[in-house]
C-alpha cells in the first residue's frame, strides 16, 4: 500500500544571495537538481527566505531536506 520511502522523491531547498543585500530560494529535486519551484521575491535575511520556502513546500505538499542531510554533502557549509 503506497510507495516505500526509498522510492519517494526528495527535495532540497537552496538559499542563495542575490546581489549583496538579498536572498532567494529554490526547491530542487534531490536526484537531478531540477528546480521545481523558486521564490518570486527577494528577502532581506536568510531566515526569511528559509521560512518562505518552508511555507511554499508545505503548500505544495513537498517534504524538503537540508542540503547537509544529503548523502555525500559537506555538513560544514561555507
Amino acid at each position: 500500500m503506497g510507495s516505500s520511502p526509498a522510492s519517494e522523491t526528495r527535495y532540497i531547498v537552496w538559499i542563495s544571495r542575490s546581489g549583496t543585500d538579498a536572498f532567494e530560494w529554490e526547491i530542487r529535486r534531490e536526484t537531478d537538481s531540477v528546480v521545481v519551484h523558486r521564490s518570486t521575491r527577494l528577502f532581506a535575511t536568510r531566515i526569511e527566505a528559509i521560512f518562505d520556502s518552508a511555507r511554499t513546500a508545505a503548500t505544495l505538499n513537498i517534504a524538503i531536506i537540508a542540503p547537509s542531510a544529503v548523502e555525500g554533502e559537506n555538513a560544514k557549509g561555507d
